[in-house]
């Protein structure tokens, strides 16, 4: 039988750091700028909330 890398059942983790727009990542593939994004989005829709 053929074995398929897709079918594992093991998740390949996500890397921290990328090499950058300019060398064709995608950032948003990335764990650690992913962390600094939600964190920062977080912070703004609460500040957001409580100034409304």
């Amino acid at each position: 039988m053929s074995s398929n890398a897709h079918s594992s059942k093991m998740s390949i983790p996500m890397k921290a750091t990328s090499n950058g727009v300019f060398q064709g990542d995608n950032p948003l593939d990335y764990a650690l700028l992913l962390a600094i994004l939600q964190i920062c989005l977080v912070v703004v829709l609460t500040r957001a909330l409580a100034a409304a």
